[in-house]
């Protein structure tokens, strides 16, 4: 009986000492990182914002803490009809997603999504400010899949909404999600192939030769310039709308790949996802002007879309 109860006395020693070792592990790789996205982002770090989706929730993280806040929960996801990617509004006060073709609008305040846009089957919405009137709009299509540009019979569109007004009207004959320049002239989209729409005359400048890309995002100034995923994921990058590659990355040594880059509030950041493991994905952020990468490794779970707000 004696010997039952000092091997019991052993395991629960053996496990207490277990888990106070991985959870200083991650104590540690969490300080560690903070130091590095201080390095990364100087003093906008404090008024940086990041959200993301992940496992079915829209989730912020404190930047300086790496704090998880779970903001909205959604039920199971799945491929286009899912969880789009949660965008910041230009001022940083609301979050914007679409789950099973509605449109929510989140806040940081623990008040639960609302629905907007009621009545409005769309997907993948964001964010587009007007310089002209500095109205805070939303771009939406109303497909729910991706597919090549003049492949076919359009499958959907593009529209614009208005709060002023609260009508929306049609801005491309092509549904597109990848965000759009400052000024409201371009758009970008890839998935069967990359393209940058010129919204005024109505051309699509293709890109990438018509090769298979995925996940863009327009620069947020009037550049004109593109960011997305290219075929094998190892790398993603920039190009202008003359299809001259501006800027290409690697996925960080220790990883196997990129996923679902998406450019930030600022053009010289982006975030993407980076793969550690067989299922297991891990925010990062980077900095564009020099490759500078860090990759969040110590927050649990599976991560995938997200977007950075610099003020």
């Amino acid at each position: 009986m004696q010997q039952v109860r000092a091997l019991w006395c052993i395991i629960i020693i053996v496990s207490m000492l277990s888990t106070i070792s991985v959870g200083d592990c991650l104590a540690e790789e969490n300080r560690l990182t903070v130091q590095k996205l201080k390095a990364l982002l100087g003093d906008r770090m404090k008024e940086g914002k990041l959200v993301a989706k992940k496992e079915g929730k829209i989730v912020t993280v404190d930047l300086s803490s790496l704090r998880v806040t779970v903001i909205g929960e959604f039920g199971p996801d799945s491929k286009f009809w899912g969880l789009s990617t949660p965008n910041w509004s230009p001022d940083g006060s609301r979050i914007l997603c679409s789950y099973r073709g509605q449109a929510f609008v989140l806040k940081t305040d623990g008040s639960p999504p609302e629905k907007i846009l009621k009545g409005t089957k769309l997907h993948s919405p964001f964010w587009w400010k007007d310089p002209k009137s500095g109205e805070i709009c939303i771009v939406y299509k109303n497909a729910d899949a991706k597919h090549w540009y003049k492949k076919g019979k359009s499958p959907g569109a593009t529209y614009l909404w208005r709060p002023s007004t609260g009508r929306a009207h049609k801005i491309l004959d092509f549904p597109c999600d990848g965000t759009m320049s400052a000024d409201g002239t371009h758009i970008g989209e890839a998935y069967g192939g990359c393209l940058i729409a010129d919204i005024p005359n109505q051309k699509y400048h293709v890109l990438y030769r018509g090769r298979q890309s995925c996940n863009s995002s327009m620069s947020p100034d009037n550049t004109y310039r593109i960011m997305h995923l290219y075929l094998p994921h190892t790398h993603f990058g920039i190009r202008d709308k003359n299809d001259r590659e501006l800027w290409k990355i690697s996925n960080p040594v220790g990883t196997l790949e990129w996923q679902v880059p998406n450019w930030s509030t600022d053009p010289d950041f982006c975030t993407a996802t980076a793969k550690v493991g067989e299922r297991e994905y891990k925010l990062a952020i980077i900095r564009i002007h020099d490759s500078q990468v860090v990759v969040l490794k110590g927050l649990g779970g599976n991560w995938k879309r997200s977007h950075l707000w610099l003020n």
